[in-house]
């Protein structure tokens, strides 16, 4: 823990840490500031009437309540009472009900956002950025096996195994998913790199959908060997220019029964990383 573990301003640069994304982090940051300035502000008038400590406790259930109401919202206006409750409290627990009790906070909350915006320039400028390409490699190989499961003339039967590896597929798609989010609110990154791997990333979210299709059809037709080995092939031609940012070349599939939009899904992602090629030259 590079913060100390008794300190206010830590709980403040964690909470701007959890952003989603750089560009994400820096609005919670400056929302979060914001919203304890205006905090501080309507606080200030209250305690002007020099206010009972009845009147205190109940102002403080009504700021939670607003907190919980707002918090999922309005991110900013939810802080403005978090901070009214906060220094209410401070101020019930020390018996010094005056709005010198708010100063700490105010400073604690700016040191946590200076030290959170520091650590997201310096530590994650591009981290998802860095991350995709090899991600969505790891979505292609995992919808190969289950493609090799479903259509091999063996004709596979092993529930278990069917389950975990359409599981794991799940969760490394919503990975997927979840780091291009991260990479496009990236301060640093191409976007318009980024952004050219969106129609890849849609393709293969086609093709995991008609892999669960074909997961659910018991009477779906199998493929024989040489067909198998062409579809592989191509399979791991696509991991391998996401994996390494090699050239790729289109290959012409045959036709899949039944399910030729994963035909058409795998010729859309080869026609993508050719015109992605041709923009960077």
């Amino acid at each position: 823990m590079i913060l100390k573990k008794h300190t206010g301003y830590r709980y403040s640069a964690h909470t701007i840490l959890l952003g989603t994304s750089t560009i994400h982090a820096i609005e919670r940051g400056m929302a979060r500031g914001l919203g304890t300035i205006l905090g501080v502000l309507v606080l200030s008038v209250i305690l002007l009437f020099s206010i009972p400590t009845p009147v205190a406790v109940i102002l403080m259930g009504i700021a939670a309540l607003f907190t919980e109401a707002l918090v999922g919202a309005n991110y900013a206006i939810a802080v403005v009472f978090i901070t009214i409750q906060v220094i209410l409290m401070n101020g019930l627990a020390s018996q010094n009900l005056t709005i010198n009790i708010a100063f700490p906070r105010v400073i604690d909350v700016a040191m946590g956002i200076v030290i959170a915006i520091i650590g997201l320039f310096v530590l994650g400028q591009r981290t998802a950025s860095a991350l995709l390409p090899n991600v969505m490699a790891e979505v292609v190989r995992k919808e190969a096996t289950l493609f090799h499961y479903l259509f091999s003339e063996n004709q596979y039967k092993d529930d278990v195994y069917q389950k975990n590896t359409a599981m794991n597929l799940s969760v490394k798609l919503n990975n997927m998913t979840q780091v291009y989010n991260a990479a496009n609110g990236e301060l640093f990154s191409d976007k318009t790199l980024i952004q050219n791997y969106y129609p890849s990333l849609f393709a293969l979210e086609e093709i995991s959908f008609m892999l669960n299709r074909a997961m659910a059809n018991e009477d779906r037709l199998t493929i024989n060997e040489q067909l198998m080995g062409e579809y592989l092939a191509i399979f791991e031609n696509i991991a391998k220019h996401f994996e390494l940012n090699t050239e790729l070349e289109i290959k012409i599939l045959p036709d899949l029964p039944q399910y030729n939009y994963i035909q058409s899904a795998m010729m859309n992602i080869q026609h993508n990383g050719f015109r992605e090629r041709d923009k960077n030259v």
